[in-house]
């Protein structure tokens, strides 16, 4: 599942191109204008914007931003601006002709590839470079890796989800005589099986691996190889029982520690967003505690890190389905935001505009009280919010919008009314999202607990299809609603939608601001 965003009214390539060669104009770069506009377009998108560009000002588009932008940001720019095949065959080829071959970015893209897309990222290579991958491989890297390197590459493997379960369990046995049964190992007897076999087929082959020996296939090829050889085997295995873990692990790894490995990081975030970026980012949050854009953010900086943020998105774990349009409006917003057990509560008046984002901050510290929930209740059309300590109900904000548009209509799938008693729908507490009562809707009793340094309870429409409800000091979004995977989406009669006239400002979206009094006793 894809994280990138794109507005719910495009501009034409043209506008595009035109908005681009302004930001290129005039003293420096207005590199936040790039990345507003190239971060939030799709790689169909993109290509036909840089048609255009070549077109109308007789330049490419890459040159320009070559010229124009400067270390990682720009790095991470050029390779967004290719298409899939002719970012992986960019990434390979600068990998096996620097002065140092680069093993671990050849093993990471080749070996986490299908066939088909292996087979267009030689196509794209050979007409790019006019040199055959096969070949290249063969000349820069060596031993068992090249062996697996080359049989990977040019193995036509089957793709579909079907088994056969005799052959699982076969070449589970063989891969155990070839490795643990015996002294030393039978490399080739790795690489054929390896590179011949669905992904499908490999992850059934570690659960009957598993369940004849006692542990996981990979703690053989940990036991039995070494090496690139070694990364390689585990690349094919981790990609084929849980490909949004393997990348998370890549992403930690690459901002671990003193420094970043800023390469891998631009090559992972790049090259998955349009793929399953979303997915990674559910598999960071459960594996390491904290979300993906945290980390990020605190290993990358300036525009660089702003890009970065645009692909990964801020939203994190959960969303809404985005196909609910937006109306251009002002609407009053009242929120509590949690942080290390401090209440926090603000407002501001929003105009929604298509393509506008907003930062949020707080405005108002009051007293720390612990522990602390908050509960969310529709009445007459609008919500009233409830901290809660101790069972105990705190003086009420209230506010309203039209019920026409509402988005926890839609979340609740209609099975709660605009009247309801207080605190029977959702209570953060102890930084887990919980349903408070049984009185709460039953596709809320499928909501996932979702741990949380901080959370804001908005009423909110925000300037982008995907609604929210919950917000951190650092902008990060969390979704009260259920995991789409689990819960199917249910179809609804789409909004009327009319957009606003488009109105191109060179400064960051106005937000008025005024602070809510509240009494709040420990």
């Amino acid at each position: 599942m894809s994280t990138l965003t794109i507005p719910p009214v495009i501009p034409t390539p043209r506008e595009d191109a035109a908005k681009l060669y302004k930001a290129f104009k005039g003293l420096g770069c207005n590199t936040s204008k790039v990345i507003k506009i190239l971060a939030h377009r799709n790689a169909e998108q993109r290509s036909f914007i840089q048609q255009e560009f070549e077109t109308t000002y007789s330049e490419f588009l890459s040159k320009r931003i070559s010229t124009e932008l400067r270390g990682h940001v720009k790095k991470a720019v050029m390779l967004w601006l290719h298409d899939p095949p002719t970012r992986d065959a960019t990434v390979i080829r600068q990998a096996l002709t620097s002065s140092l071959v680069d093993n671990q970015a050849i093993t990471e893209v080749i070996c986490s590839r299908s066939p088909s897309q292996l087979r267009q990222m030689k196509e794209v290579y050979l007409s790019t470079y006019h040199s055959e991958l096969e070949k290249d491989i063969e000349n820069q890297t060596s031993g068992d890796h090249k062996k697996l390197l080359l049989a990977y590459v040019s193995t036509p493997r089957y793709e579909g989800p079907e088994l056969d379960d005799g052959m699982v369990q076969e070449d589970a046995e063989q891969l155990y005589k070839a490795g643990e049964k015996r002294l030393g190992t039978n490399e080739k007897m790795f690489i054929k099986i390896f590179s011949d076999r669905s992904s499908t087929h490999m992850a059934a082959v570690n659960n009957a691996y598993i369940a004849s020996y006692g542990h996981t296939l990979e703690k053989a090829i940990k036991k039995e190889t070494s090496g690139s050889f070694q990364r390689g085997l585990l690349t094919i295995l981790r990609c084929a029982t849980d490909p949004a873990l393997y990348f998370a692990k890549i992403l930690r790894k690459s901002m671990k520690g003193v420094g970043t490995d800023d390469s891998r990081l631009i090559r992972v975030v790049v090259t998955r967003t349009e793929i399953d970026m979303h997915h990674i980012k559910v598999a960071y949050y459960r594996k390491y505690g904290k979300p993906l854009t945290h980390a990020v953010r605190s290993d990358t900086s300036g525009h660089y890190k702003d890009f970065l943020i645009h692909l990964i998105g801020t939203h994190n774990a959960f969303s809404l389905p985005s196909s609910l349009p937006l109306p251009s409006l002002s609407i009053f917003i009242q929120n509590f935001m949690l942080k290390e057990n401090s209440l926090y509560l603000w407002a501001w008046i929003l105009t929604l505009e298509p393509e506008q984002f907003v930062q949020i901050s707080f405005l108002k510290e009051f007293e720390k009280i612990s522990p602390l929930s908050a509960v969310v209740t529709s009445i007459d059309g609008g919500y009233s919010f409830f901290p809660i300590l101790d069972g105990n109900t705190f003086p009420t904000v209230y506010s309203t919008y039209p019920s026409s548009l509402s988005h926890w209509d839609f979340l609740f799938h209609h099975t709660t009314s605009h009247s309801c008693p207080p605190n029977n729908n959702l209570a953060l507490r102890e930084n887990k999202l919980l349903k408070h009562n049984n009185k709460i809707p039953s596709y809320s009793q499928q909501l996932q607990q979702l741990k949380v340094d901080t959370v804001s309870w908005l009423l909110l429409i925000r300037p982008h299809p995907n609604g929210c409800s919950a917000s951190d000091l650092d902008g990060d979004i969390y979704f009260v609603c259920w995991d789409p995977e689990l819960i199917p989406s249910r179809q609804i009669q789409p909004m009327d939608y009319t957009a606003a006239p488009s109105v191109e400002v060179e400064h960051d979206v106005m937000i008025e601001l005024s602070i809510l009094e509240l009494d709040i006793h420990k």
